[in-house]
């Protein structure tokens, strides 16, 4: 027996909206999916370069994203993969290591023997041995300096924490780090290297084929299209005058609570899932002498936490054979880095670079751009409790990076949240 169809809002074009709005529109209901801005995509979205694309904030996924590969294979984008053996360093004490393989761990000097034991043990244990329930109960750092791994923390962890979670971090619970082992874990196709995959043309192109999708199967999305107003009524849900029997929110959750449809206590529980913000410099060049992929910067003197060489990767052929440099950083909202002027942050950023690399020229920069998200990074402490797909207003869903848990947000994670709703809707 057919069920009846159903007119559905989605509120947010990002990955999350995008699938629940393409699965709900194959099972025969009628969607409408309202975006503030003027692309699809969310924090897929891109920029030209050359004769293609890249993204704001970079990206890669895992031979452990399923989910993203049954997504991908439905949509007939397989072929549009590319797997590539990655690198991965760490900058501390004013020096590149190498780092992320059995091999140049024990080239790691910091460590010491002592350190390099329990970094191994302690990554074996959160990685493989240890459960969800017992890593949810302790925060990071009390867990590594409980059981004997204090060097492991005070070199590896603590100034990566710091960088990402700020005065926030002693009390991140250890199930963040034990979901982001999980996932590295199962990208390893041997103990030397780690597999990543890249979409050709960027991850943006996921974004555009479900809205394609969409459209042609009777689906409205409409961009630069923020949603003024959402109130509940006897008939269902009203959105900027349109009436919809259910809604799907992929909001944040400071814009959720802003919704005026929550009494005071409501409103308090979406305030309560925090986030940090993120700001991410994207330089173009034409040489680069940065020689691994992935770099976490262990140095809190540097404005940013990590080096993603990207064309140290995917090919600079790509992108006419120009290479492409993002710095990021994690940080509170309220942070000078994030609200004082592109300008200036981008000059704090390009002169540690050169400070840390000496062989890098401003004279080879093409062109470098700042972009920040306010809601970037979740923060998940000891005792987070994940949020409810369903909120206490009948047909009005949500799903946001809050609810990946016990994971950490990733395309993967958004697509599972997506289809969680669309279940609970179907």
């Amino acid at each position: 027996m057919k069920l009846a169809s159903k007119r559905i809002g989605i509120i947010g074009a990002g990955v999350a909206g995008l699938v629940a709005a393409y699965r709900l529109a194959k099972l025969g209901h009628s969607v409408t999916v309202f975006e503030s801005s003027p692309t699809v995509g969310g924090q897929l979205a891109t920029f030209p370069i050359a004769d293609t694309r890249i993204e704001h904030y970079y990206h890669h996924a895992f031979t452990s994203d399923l989910s993203l590969w049954e997504l991908c294979a439905e949509l007939g984008m397989l072929d549009d993969v590319q797997w590539i053996p990655s690198s991965m360093g760490y900058y501390t004490s004013g020096k590149l290591f190498s780092f992320g393989t059995p091999a140049s761990l024990m080239t790691f000097q910091p460590l010491g023997l002592r350190g390099k034991i329990q970094f191994i043990l302690s990554t074996l244990i959160i990685g493989f041995l240890m459960t969800q329930g017992r890593a949810e109960k302790v925060s990071a750092k009390q867990w590594f300096y409980r059981y004997g791994f204090s060097k492991a923390w005070d070199v590896i962890w603590d100034p990566l924490f710091r960088l990402k979670f700020g005065n926030d971090s002693d009390d991140i619970s250890l199930i963040w780090l034990w979901g982001k082992l999980k996932t590295r874990g199962k990208s390893r196709q041997s103990s030397r290297t780690e597999t990543l995959a890249y979409i050709n043309g960027s991850f943006g192109v996921l974004a555009d084929v479900l809205a394609e999708k969409i459209r042609k199967m009777g689906g409205t999305i409409l961009t630069s299209t923020p949603v003024l107003e959402c109130h509940n009524h006897h008939d269902g849900w009203s959105i900027n005058n349109q009436t919809f029997d259910e809604v799907i929110s992929t909001m944040a959750s400071d814009a959720m609570a802003k919704l005026q449809v929550w009494d005071s206590q409501e409103r308090a529980r979406f305030l309560s899932y925090r986030y940090k913000a993120a700001i991410c410099a994207v330089l173009v060049v034409r040489e680069n002498p940065i020689p691994l992929y992935w770099i976490n910067v262990g140095d809190s003197s540097r404005p940013f936490g990590g080096i993603i060489s990207h064309t140290c990767w995917v090919s600079p052929d790509t992108y006419g054979g120009h290479h492409v440099i993002y710095l990021s950083r994690y940080l509170d909202e309220t942070d000078t880095l994030f609200t004082q002027d592109s300008s200036t942050t981008l000059a704090q950023f390009i002169d540690a670079l050169v400070d840390m690399f000496p062989d890098f020229s401003r004279s080879d920069i093409v062109s470098a751009e700042l972009f920040r998200q306010r809601n970037a990074q979740p923060i998940v402490q000891v005792g987070y409790s994940p949020p409810e797909i369903k909120t206490s207003k009948p047909g009005m869903y949500w799903i946001s990076t809050h609810h990946t848990y016990p994971y950490d947000r990733g395309i993967n994670y958004a697509i599972e949240c997506a289809d969680r709703v669309v279940t609970a809707i179907h």
